[in-house]
């Protein structure tokens, strides 16, 4: 007999992702590209970059910042730009410790 499982629809799960709304996107965009353009690619172990073609802004690069969440590719691109929805909260918090965001800047107010 073959017995098939399914997954669990937990009350619970709201804890483990989080909706933003378009205003709370466009505010965490300004708070990451902020942070991510004030910390030195060399202070995180990456060589140092040289204006050209592709490279738009100071800072970490979001394929760099990928590599230090140790996330696929893209995923910290689509969170700065509000294609991701719907981040969990695991997410959330790896992006802060690698970003170096205090609690002030997580806030609610923190688009400012």
């Amino acid at each position: 007999m073959i017995v098939r499982h399914r997954p669990c629809r937990s009350p619970h799960r709201w804890r483990r992702s989080l909706r933003l709304s378009a205003d709370d996107r466009r505010s965490l965009k300004r708070v990451l590209q902020r942070r991510r353009a004030a910390i030195s690619p060399v202070t995180r172990g990456f060589p140092p970059w040289l204006p050209g073609p592709g490279r738009r802004g100071e800072g970490l690069g979001q394929e760099q910042t990928d590599e230090l969440l140790a996330r696929a590719r893209g995923t910290y691109n689509r969170l700065e730009n509000g294609r991701l929805a719907h981040p969990g909260a695991d997410l959330l918090t790896a992006v802060a410790q690698v970003l170096g965001l205090d609690e002030h800047e997580c806030g609610p107010s923190s688009g400012g």
